[in-house]
């Protein structure tokens, strides 16, 4: 016989049921189903531990009665008809007893668990609305998550829209800079196409400078040897004739050019080419220390010939302050020079109401860088 089922509780009826969020209400969930009787597995197990003793009581009872019943056909004991029926009486009464109270406990037992389960439904109910709120409040709270997450895919998608956006402008960028790379590259291999060419360009201009320099050597000493031819004859007999003359006798014809004949006697610094326009000849032999007749200091003369033809080949003499003798030993003897740091100083004397001296510091070929 079953049960009734217990009534709805109070709280089922008329507690009201948290809201639902709008997807709840676009699809409303199916009504409840009725839940059966609940199992027990607890009371069945005990329903179980009852049944396998009076069973295995039941078995040894048939069991002892059927050995009985064989020694006495087999005459190893004697019973009487009597003996034998009662035997079998009892213990079909005992198994009948068995069984019955197995049938007692087992509706005991079944009648228990209806008891419990119409005591524990309100409690079961109760649970199920506690756990449908649960569901609905995590229906909820998964909505919301699935809302948020949502949200965060479309920040994503705009995020990557963003990402592909600055990625195009940096391959731009990158195809930009690929192309000024290029560009710098061939500006390079212009430059040093250019800087090879100017190297090589100035490789030749050394060679030709080194040529004109060999040139302009030679052509010194072929005007140094032409000079030497000229005035050899005329420089050979002055030169016996002013070893018993005092130092300036010998060159009371020579003369400044015209912008230097009327100094106020104070000393003035010229050029060499503003002194000798034309050039000037040092006989590399003359080169000798002496007294400087204005200052008396050591000095090293020696005799140029001013190569102004007009002045038909006169000399002159210029001192040189140093203190050590002029090195030509290299020098042919008549070469062509200029002077360092040249000065010509006007001075007056009892024979020429005026004349000039030549002071210098120094002596190089003419040309040649100091």
């Amino acid at each position: 016989m079953t049960s009734p089922s217990p009534p709805a509780s109070p709280s089922a009826c008329t507690s009201p049921s948290p809201p639902a969020s709008p997807s709840a209400w676009t699809r409303p969930s199916p009504p409840p189903s009725p839940s059966p009787l609940p199992n027990h597995p607890e009371k069945e197990h005990e329903r179980d531990d009852f049944r396998a003793p009076a069973l295995f009581v039941s078995i040894f009872i048939a069991i002892f009665a059927v050995v009985t019943q064989l020694l006495d056909a087999t005459g190893a004991i004697s019973l009487s008809t009597t003996q034998q029926l009662t035997m079998w009486l009892v213990a079909a009464g005992l198994i009948v007893l068995l069984w019955i109270a197995y049938m007692i406990c087992h509706a005991y037992v079944t009648a228990r668990a209806d008891q419990d389960h119409v005591t524990q439904a309100p409690t079961a109910e109760a649970k199920a609305d506690k756990q449908l709120g649960e569901a609905l409040a995590a229906k909820a709270t998964a909505e919301q998550e699935l809302t948020a997450a949502r949200d965060q895919l479309t920040q994503a998608r705009t995020a990557e829209a963003e990402a592909k956006e600055q990625l195009g402008e940096a391959l731009a960028a990158k195809a930009t800079a690929q192309q000024e790379l290029t560009a710098a590259r061939d500006q390079l291999t212009q430059a040093r196409t250019a800087e090879a060419e100017a190297k090589e360009q100035l490789g030749e201009a050394l060679a030709a400078k080194a040529t004109a320099e060999q040139e302009l050597t030679a052509a010194r000493e072929q005007i140094a040897q032409l000079l030497y031819q000229l005035l050899q004859g005329n420089l050979a007999d002055r030169s016996d004739q002013s070893k018993d003359e005092s130092p300036g006798e010998g060159e009371d014809a020579w003369v400044p050019p015209d912008k230097f004949k009327h100094l106020d006697g104070a000393e003035r610094s010229v050029a060499t080419k503003e002194m000798f326009p034309d050039g000037c000849c040092l006989e590399s032999a003359s080169i000798s220390p002496a007294r400087d007749e204005l200052t008396d200091n050591q000095v090293y003369q020696c005799r140029v010939v001013d190569a102004n033809p007009a002045l038909k080949d006169c000399y002159t003499v210029v001192n040189i302050l140093a203190d050590h003798k002029p090195d030509t030993a290299t020098w042919p003897q008549y070469v062509l020079v200029e002077f360092d740091d040249l000065k010509i100083v006007p001075y007056k004397t009892d024979r020429n109401p005026i004349r000039y001296t030549l002071h210098a510091t120094g002596v190089h070929l003419a040309g040649q860088a100091v």
